[in-house]
């Protein structure tokens, strides 16, 4: 009878302590930067410009003022929208995403016809995610650095050059 007492208690130690090790305190932050800028970036965000830079091929370098119809949204469900006027029908892309303290991972449906969220290597391979670098995020102004590639036909085959996007967004 005694042995049995012993071998229960064991038993209730051990599921205690496994109790213990696998509870986690709800009032913890996991990380207070990502749980900030998440809260801050889900919403609908104009975009003000684009501007690409390609250091090796200054030729593809540009400077857009989008439209005021153009925009981003970042939703609760962790999908982004964009629709950008001036590259219909190509701009409106849909990707899921994911922050962290200064990123922005946006993992890409290859089957969709939108590119904003798409980059390449300098073989003009497209990849299935992209990480953006938040560069700036307030309640009321956003800019995101993406990877960018430009492209020069010249004879052959297209030549890719990399290089970066800045996009400036508003609320």
């Amino acid at each position: 009878m005694k042995s049995k007492i012993i071998v229960l208690s064991f038993i209730i130690t051990g599921f205690s302590f496994l109790f213990m090790a696998c509870h986690k305190d709800p009032a913890d932050p996991a990380d207070p930067v990502t749980t900030k800028h998440n809260s801050v970036l889900q919403n609908k965000w104009t975009l003000i410009s684009r501007t690409a830079t390609f250091p090796a091929s200054p030729g593809n370098n540009f400077h857009e003022i989008d439209s005021p119809d153009d925009y981003f949204i970042f939703g609760e469900n962790d999908t982004a929208y964009s629709y950008v006027t001036a590259y219909l029908p190509f701009s409106i892309d849909t990707a899921f995403y994911k922050v962290s303290s200064n990123t922005i991972t946006f993992y890409v449906n290859q089957n969709q016809n939108g590119f904003i969220f798409q980059s390449q290597d300098i073989n003009g391979n497209v990849h299935d995610t992209t990480t953006a670098t938040i560069l700036s995020v307030t309640d009321n102004l956003l800019v995101l650095s993406f990877p960018s590639i430009g492209s020069v036909a010249g004879s052959g085959m297209p030549q890719y050059y990399p290089g970066t996007e800045i996009d400036t967004l508003k609320r």
